[in-house]
């Protein structure tokens, strides 16, 4: 009787070390910019005395923060980090769709397509394409 098991072997895709190293610089540089940005609008926060935040406020700063550690998290656990960030993003925009913020005409939802908030997708979808060329890659081997 004769059994054959099934395994995997990788094929090398010389795409995915770039993808990668291009995920990991824009995470980096997005993460940092987030966290500046966070500590420059507490310093500001602290010097005015303005009404307390909204929950809608809070909710997004709360998003805003898991997308920042999605990032952080992506440097050592790729596709971890990255559907942390992914869900966290998402949910910006659920935010953005129904108008959660005030902003200019019609809301917030003019916000979704500002190309500044477009630049947000590119670690993730970046981690996304490595993941889905690095499943790709494997070829299926049987040893008998």
């Amino acid at each position: 009787m004769e059994t054959a098991a099934n395994t995997f072997r990788e094929v090398p895709n010389p795409a995915i070390p770039g993808f990668r190293k291009t995920a990991r610089v824009l995470s980096g540089i997005i993460a940092v910019f987030l966290v500046l940005v966070g500590i420059g609008e507490v310093l500001e926060g602290l010097q005015r005395a303005g009404p307390p935040p909204t929950p809608m406020a809070i909710l997004g700063i709360s998003l805003t923060v898991a997308y920042c550690m999605g990032l952080a998290l992506s440097l050592k656990w790729e596709r971890i980090g990255a559907l942390v960030a992914l869900a966290s993003i998402a949910g910006i925009y659920v935010l953005l769709a129904v108008g959660a913020f005030p902003g200019g005409p019609g809301g917030s939802r003019g916000a979704m397509l500002n190309p500044f908030m477009l630049f947000f997708w590119i670690p993730v979808l970046l981690y996304a394409t490595c993941w889905a060329l690095v499943r790709w890659g494997r070829v299926r081997t049987s040893a008998g």
